[in-house]
């Protein structure tokens, strides 16, 4: 029951970062309509869900923005799935051990997170090894990895889902502001090397 809790807490917060955080920046800033980029990133995250790999969701990623209108080049760099994870996995292990995390201790949790979604390998069970520099940090026993080894590749098929859709958002914010972002339509089979940008408002 508790590890069944982790894993609706972790993607509940999954959800609400979307919802909070990726919806408005792709409505009112970058200005596409959210069923228009969910459709246009759905393949990349089928793939991100079903493999727990960033990396290899990568290039499909590439296309699908680029088709949305987002300008040439792309990186896994983005993984706010995996700082939702380990802030979630902290505070779940100081429960099951009986540890009162400090308000040094939560700072030392965002940090590491923060850090994390950057550095983390794009790869299947990254987070979990990233985890363990947390768990060291603030003096938690590493035995934790072991209950939450269990259930780490659903939690990793919610993270890296969501580190997919903030490379989508990240690629697409970072062409709108350079002014960069080409908003016409693109034809399912164009070739996506030989795309024009502009600045024209999507319709």
């Amino acid at each position: 029951l508790p590890l069944g809790k982790l894993i609706l807490v972790s993607a509940i917060a999954s959800v609400l970062h979307v919802i909070i955080c990726y919806s408005p920046l792709v409505k009112y800033v970058v200005r596409i309509p959210l069923p228009t980029f969910f459709r246009g990133v759905f393949e990349p995250w089928l793939i991100a869900f079903t493999t727990c790999s960033s990396a290899a969701a990568l290039p499909t990623n590439l296309q699908s923005v680029r088709r949305l209108g987002a300008s040439k080049g792309g990186n896994t760099i983005n993984m706010d799935g995996t700082a939702i994870y380990m802030g979630v996995a902290a505070v779940f292990a100081a429960e099951v051990y009986g540890i009162p995390l400090t308000l040094s201790d939560q700072l030392t949790v965002m940090l590491m997170g923060l850090l994390a979604s950057i550095g983390t390998a794009g790869v299947p069970g990254a987070g979990l090894i990233m985890v363990s520099l947390v768990f060291t940090q603030i003096s938690i026993p590493l035995e934790a990895l072991a209950l939450i080894a269990g259930i780490d590749r659903v939690l990793d098929m919610i993270r890296t889902s969501i580190n997919v859709l903030g490379d989508a958002t990240g690629a697409l914010l970072v062409s709108k502001l350079e002014g960069d972002l080409n908003t016409e339509p693109f034809a399912e089979n164009e070739d996506v090397s030989e795309l024009n940008t502009g600045t024209e408002t999507f319709e």
